[in-house]
């Protein structure tokens, strides 16, 4: 058995709206603050003390001096401890484990699930908090009502979104977030999604990105891309940034945020 890391965090934060860039910024720079001074809860029970700093974190931005009405940002954190990798997960980037197979290879394994309007428990939760899910061409008028959207790999490029009842606000194209106080009145929440895996020799590396990536690059595809380096991880994050834009630019007009934090397990 091998001997694993202790005391190790990761994140990846993607900023969205006129001040992302400022929400993205000040929620990097308080969490690590947070969770320092958390550091014996974080130690004893770390799935609880994340999930409670990522929420305080939250307030204190909303109580910044700049706007999150209309903006915020996504958050995915790791935490290993001890033979315990621990994630928690607020919006659309994803965090992804590479485990050894029988044939030799890696199978990749989702240790977040996109929190997003595709998923339908999220869809129920932001209705019931008062949300209208649409796309664009729902909104205007271009497509019939109903859920027309299948899965995220397989859209249009036109995905449904959150709405107030009565509003062309906020759009929001996930469920949960830091930030985003409007939204937070039809349901987008702070409240992340948690998940502990105990590590074993099996699992290789994991992978931690934003939704830049996830657009067009499926989990088990990033695995592969990554394992094809080696050891060199520097190489292999900006291997995965490249192709992850270059699809972008292939079916956009445009690109999105792309972060792509890698660590290997050992």
């Amino acid at each position: 058995m091998r001997s694993f890391a202790r005391s190790l965090v990761r994140q990846v934060f993607d900023g969205h709206g006129e001040c992302g860039a400022e929400t993205a910024f000040f929620c990097k720079s308080k969490l690590p603050q947070v969770l320092k001074d958390q550091h014996k809860a974080l130690l004893e029970d770390p799935q609880t003390t994340m999930h409670e700093a990522l929420l305080k974190v939250n307030s204190e931005l909303h109580a910044s001096l700049f706007d999150d009405s209309l903006s915020g940002t996504t958050a995915c954190i790791v935490y290993v401890d001890r033979g315990k990798l621990v994630v928690s997960n607020v919006g659309d980037s994803r965090c992804v484990i590479a485990v050894k197979n029988a044939e030799g290879g890696l199978t990749a394994r989702d240790l977040s699930s996109d929190q997003t309007p595709f998923r339908d428990d999220e869809v129920a939760r932001v209705e019931r908090a008062g949300a209208r899910v649409l796309t664009l061409g729902q909104m205007e008028g271009d497509k019939p009502l109903g859920k027309i959207w299948t899965t995220e790999m397989e859209g249009d490029g036109d995905p449904p979104r959150l709405w107030v009842k009565d509003g062309y606000y906020p759009g929001t194209a996930f469920t949960r977030s830091l930030g985003d106080s409007i939204a937070e009145a039809i349901g987008v929440t702070a409240e992340s999604e948690d998940v502990v895996h105990e590590l074993s020799d099996d699992d290789a590396f994991v992978i931690l990105a934003t939704d830049g990536v996830w657009e067009f690059i499926s989990s088990q595809r990033a695995v592969d891309m990554v394992a094809k380096h080696g050891e060199d991880l520097a190489g292999a994050a900006t291997a995965l940034c490249a192709e992850s834009y270059r699809l972008w630019l292939s079916e956009e007009k445009r690109t999105d945020d792309i972060t792509v934090a890698i660590m290997r397990i050992g």
